[in-house]
Parts: C-alpha cells; structure tokens; sequence
C-alpha cells in the first residue's frame, strides 16, 4: 500500500508496531509511539493535538483493530482526517464473524454450521450437533491472540476436551464444520463498492498452498476469475450494504460442491501485492475516491500472475512432501512460476532484508533453544495469519 501510494507523488505516514517492516520502506514515515505502537496510542495519538499537524489526511485501516479503533471513533475523526467510504458499523458488523454468517445466509450465500460459543458446557453439546472436524474462531477478529491463534480445531472428541481451557478466559467464539479438503479448494473475492453499491473493481484469486497446511496463512495465491466466487461475493456485499473495499472468501465444499463462506473483511490484506501487480490498486483507489479524483471502473487485469511466500511455503512443501503428497519436482516447477513477493523490491529493499534478517536472527535462537532443551515461536511479528503491514 505505502508503495503504491508514493508511486503516485503521496506523502505516506504509518502507524504500526515497532517490528512491522513497513516502517523501514523508502519514503515511509513511521509514526513512532511511545509504547512501540499499540491499538490504545494510535487512538490517543489520532484523537489529540499531537496528530493536528495531519489533519486531512486520508485515514486508510490496514488490520482488525484499525478497522475497530476507526469504526468506534469514525466521528470524531472525520473532523480531523478522510475516513473510508461507508458505515462503521458495517464494517464493525464484518468483524463479528457469527454476524458475518448470519448475514451470509440471510443473503442466500452458502454457510457451514456454525454456533456461538462462550462456556465449555456449550462447546460439549457441539459433539452431537457438528461433523468433526470443527474450529473455535473468536467472535471478534482482535481477541486472536487472547484465544492463541486465529482459529482452533478439534478432529475429535479429545481435541475438544483440550479446547475447554482456553475458552475459560471469557473470550466469546463461533464454532463452525471445518469444510474438509486440500487448501486448493479456497478463493477469495475483492471489489471496491461506490456509493450506489456498485463494484468499481472485481478481482478474484485462488490458492494452491497454505503454511502450514489446512490451517495457516497463504503462501501461494493465483489471480484468476471465477464468475461463481464473483457472484457470491458481490451478492453478499449488496446485501450487507458495504461501501469500499470488500474480500470474502470461500471454500469448495466437496460433500455438495458448493462454494461456502470462511470469513468477509472490510480492509486490505496481506494478498494486496497480487492486486496490485494484476492492474488493481486498491490503496489508490481508495485514496481517490476519498480525494474526490475521478476513478476508472476496472474491467480487466492480468490473469496466472503468482504471488508466493518463499520461507512459508518451504515449510508446506516439506510437510506436504512427508506426506508423499509433492515431489521436489513439482514443488520448484509450481514456485518457478512466482512473480510476485510480499517485500521484496530492488527499489525498495529495506523491509525484505529487515525481514531475512529477523528470521536468520530467529533461526539462531531456535537452534540455541533446541540445543538447551526449549521451543520458540519462529513465525515473524509481521507475517502472521491474518496480519497485515
């Protein structure tokens, strides 16, 4: 997004936390806070003076709790700043993932099962309601790291009486059929809705591999068209009455061959890169629109184009080669086809070397842990499921 903006003449600022590489892009201004740049001082910083020196700026949410901070205080910063296109609380409403399923079948866009869970009583019952396997998502994309992870999954009965303890936080969750299959059964529908709930721009992709399998972020995407994720999609968006920018995803569900919903956001995502080199800026579009500079309807972009997450997607392949599900072969004839990479740049190198340098740094700690008997986490702060730079 930074980048695309400042191809355009656009003086970026960023709010994000200290370890998110975008901070080290060229032409970038990094916001510094106080506390390393949490949720509570973005809100302190863009509701007081100090941010004065910024007024009119255009106001663009890049994660869930942007999305929320934004949504929550969408009047007071509309006096200061440009806020996107359409109602806070639809927006909000998309961070709800039982309201986004509620309103997915209100729309006649296929759901699995799903229910709301908040006690360990509650989630016992699931067992004679639901196929396993099943997932535990929190009802509020932000509460992710309270509940330990994006989603949890339980394949069986045992899995589900270890998954009690974590709901003792208090943390409300939706429970839902995991849609069995391989990860290339999901796609994803983006489009940029204008005022009289038209898409501006369509786009779809699919995706090949994810890290690690059946449950992590992708590491492999495809742009392509699928008039039947299309449909969906602009279906469900008409419905919610979303203005902007809107990506949903699904999921085929082999048992009846239906696409079925996963989850819908009002943002930007960690797959933007492959937009944006297929012919589809959505960061430029938005800051158009709220710039009040004329914006052409996409027809067409490139198709076949690969975005890919080469140390990710090293990890699948050795999973899924343990599985005798890939050969070596296979798995360099479908990377030589990658175009497209989350950082790296030749004009813009800093935030694909801070990011290598983090994960040689992280490499060395695990190995030293190993040696001395302990685990570490080796994921990056600012490549994690469902985060985004």
């Amino acid at each position: 997004m930074a980048r695309s903006l400042i191809r355009k003449g656009i003086k970026v600022y960023v709010l994000c936390d200290a370890s998110e590489p975008v901070r080290y892009s060229r032409g970038v201004t990094w916001l510094r806070m106080s506390d390393g740049g949490s949720p509570a001082s973005w809100e302190k910083f863009l509701l007081g003076p100090e941010s004065d020196y910024l007024g009119g700026a255009a106001l663009l949410a890049c994660s869930d709790p942007a999305i929320k901070l934004i949504s929550q205080n969408s009047e007071a910063l509309s006096r200061k700043f440009l806020i996107e296109e359409g109602d806070p609380a639809t927006r909000l409403c998309l961070l709800d993932k039982l309201q986004t399923y509620y309103r997915a079948r209100e729309a006649g866009v296929p759901t699995v099962d799903f229910a709301l869970v908040d006690s360990a009583a509650q989630l016992s019952e699931l067992t004679s309601k639901f196929r396993f396997p099943f997932i535990l998502k929190p009802l509020y994309s932000p509460d992710s790291a309270r509940l330990g992870g994006k989603f949890l999954m339980a394949r069986n009965e045992s899995e589900l009486l270890a998954l009690k303890d974590r709901l003792a936080t208090g943390i409300k969750t939706v429970a839902m059929e995991f849609v069995p299959g391989g990860d290339d059964l999901l796609c994803s529908y983006y489009c940029y809705m204008d005022e009289r709930g038209e898409p501006i721009v369509e786009f779809t992709k699919r995706l090949l591999r994810r890290s690690p399998i059946h449950t992590g972020s992708a590491c492999y995407h495809i742009s392509d068209w699928n008039p039947e994720a299309a449909e969906l999609g602009r279906k469900f968006f008409k419905h919610v009455k979303l203005r902007g920018i809107g990506n949903i995803e699904f999921k085929r569900d082999l048992r009846d061959g239906r696409l079925k919903v996963i989850e819908a956001n009002a943002r930007f995502t960690l797959g933007d890169p492959l937009l944006v080199a297929s012919g589809v800026d959505l960061a430029w579009i938005t800051y158009a629109r709220l710039t009040g500079q004329p914006v052409i309807p996409t027809q067409d972009y490139k198709r076949d184009l690969v975005f890919w997450l080469p140390a990710e997607d090293l990890r699948t392949f050795l999973q899924l080669r343990s599985r005798g599900e890939i050969t070596l072969f296979e798995w360099l004839r479908s990377i030589s086809r990658a175009r497209v990479l989350p950082y790296f740049s030749w004009k813009d190198p800093a935030p694909s070397l801070y990011c290598n340098a983090q994960r040689a740094l992280r490499l060395v700690e695990m190995c030293r842990a190993r040696l001395l008997g302990k685990s570490i986490d080796l994921r990056l702060p600012g490549v994690q499921a469902g985060k985004n730079s």
